[in-house]
């Protein structure tokens, strides 16, 4: 029983010495330490999450340089479909136009000549002029004017001839008494100009 109890004395008496030898040597206690450690811990994880998002944030100078090609390419695009628009409506013009122009008289706008007929005392030649699709009017480019009557013949027939194709939208028009010669060369002449014009 007595040796026991010395060797239980002894026992906590090494302990008791090993456990100051030991706090002696570090003075820091356990405690502390982990939570040194756990602040370490921390730091390292809060400048992990710093570094990366500093490197997930995007470059200023990036961003700007996509930005304005975004808007030149909008602007591009924008221009591209007004020109588009553009030229359809003017396809649309034309064609309209041109329907118009068929629908509104039976010939093509613009001066048709027709060719130079020989009348005996000299030459009738006309040209057609065609407005909206219509004979608006006949120039007289020849006629007959050596001599004082032919002048006076071409004078009052020409005209004449000229408002009767006019009002019947064609060459077939009846002659001048008088001026049978003229108003030949005159149907002739005006009949291939509107030949040319028909549509």
């Amino acid at each position: 029983m007595s040796k026991k109890i010395i060797l239980s004395v002894i026992t906590i008496g090494v302990f008791s010495f090993y456990a100051l030898f030991e706090r002696g040597n570090n003075d820091t206690p356990i405690a502390t330490v982990v939570a040194n450690q756990l602040s370490g811990q921390s730091q390292s994880a809060a400048y992990a999450s710093t570094q990366g998002s500093a490197g997930a944030s995007p470059n200023p100078s990036t961003a700007q340089t996509s930005q304005a090609q975004a808007q030149a390419q909008a602007q591009a695009q924008q221009q591209a479909a007004a020109q588009r628009q553009a030229a359809a409506q003017a396809a649309a013009q034309q064609q309209a136009a041109a329907q118009a122009q068929q629908s509104s008289g039976q010939y093509r706008n613009g001066t048709y000549t027709g060719p130079s007929v020989n009348v005996y005392y000299g030459n009738v030649q006309v040209a057609a002029v065609i407005t909206g699709g219509k004979l608006a009017d006949v120039k007289i480019l020849q006629y007959p004017n050596d001599r004082s009557t032919s002048i006076q013949i071409a004078d009052y027939a020409l005209p004449q001839l000229t408002q009767e194709a006019i009002s019947a939208q064609s060459a077939q028009v009846n002659g001048v008494s008088g001026a049978s010669a003229t108003s030949q060369g005159f149907v002739q002449s005006l009949g291939a100009a509107l030949s040319k014009a028909s549509a």
